[in-house]
């Protein structure tokens, strides 16, 4: 059987804002917390956050190593109704990066960025 993707690690700068963020904005459940990492259930993925200082000491090597905030990366969030979504988030002082719009590809989609400047995604599939 070949490996399953078990989880996504976003390295942070500073994991208080970070936390806030995942949790009060986009209503993930916080499962785990210790002082570097906090682990969200966010259905059917779980999504780490590891302050890069931490994590570059406890693998031995310099933060430049894991890589430049953000990063290329995005993670994409599937909700009921984008606009409220990116709306509500704005409202609790996310940063708007493009507003809601229908894609080609059969998606409306809408994009913040997470305290670090990492691209979240809000997406839903339009029927069609």
């Amino acid at each position: 059987m070949p490996p399953r993707l078990g989880y996504v690690v976003r390295f942070v700068e500073t994991l208080e804002p970070a936390v806030r963020f995942y949790g009060d904005v986009l209503a993930q459940p916080c499962t785990k917390r210790t002082e570097h990492w906090a682990q969200f259930d966010c259905g059917s993925l779980r999504l780490g956050l590891y302050e890069r200082a931490a994590m570059a000491s406890a693998l031995g090597v310099a933060a430049q190593e894991l890589g430049t905030a953000p990063g290329g990366v995005e993670l994409a969030f599937e909700v009921d109704d984008v606009d409220a979504a990116y709306a509500g988030a704005l409202a609790v002082g996310a940063r708007g990066w493009r507003p809601p719009e229908d894609r080609a590809w059969g998606e409306r989609t809408a994009y913040l960025l997470d305290p670090d400047g990492g691209l979240v995604e809000l997406f839903r599939r339009v029927d069609g």
